[in-house]
């Protein structure tokens, strides 16, 4: 690692997916019908994404829109309600990086499966991109 860069992966423990970062779990992401719970640790939750049609909604533990993600080809776009980039989620091969507005990289995920398993910048996306 360098730069303050993350690695996240994920398991499938039954229909939920465990998150970890740099190999400590720090959430859960559950499939409840159409959308996906996001919980910290400590089985908390910190937030959900939803999809509305061509793009996912994301908002806090509240119910409050935090921002919405589109996908431009390979691509995943974050946004902040106002619309402002936040940053991006690109799929290499299996794995997905991600990058802030800047394009500076912030973490990667040993998936392609995007926007979705796992989503390591709920916290960054609810702290409206700081």
């Amino acid at each position: 690692m360098d730069g303050g860069d993350v690695r996240y992966e994920c398991r499938q423990l039954g229909s939920d997916i465990e998150c970890r970062a740099n190999g400590k779990v720090f959430g859960w992401a559950k499939q409840r019908g159409s959308d996906i719970i996001y919980t910290d640790s400590r089985n908390s939750t910190i937030g959900s994404v939803s999809r509305m049609g061509n793009k996912w909604q994301f908002k806090g533990s509240h119910g409050a829109t935090l921002g919405y993600a589109e996908r431009e080809g390979h691509t995943i776009v974050y946004k902040n309600g106002s619309g402002r980039i936040l940053g991006y989620a690109k799929r290499e091969g299996a794995r997905t990086t991600y990058t802030n507005a800047g394009n500076s990289r912030i973490g990667t995920a040993d998936t392609d499966a995007l926007p979705l398993r796992p989503l390591p910048l709920e916290t960054w996306l609810k702290n409206g991109g700081r």
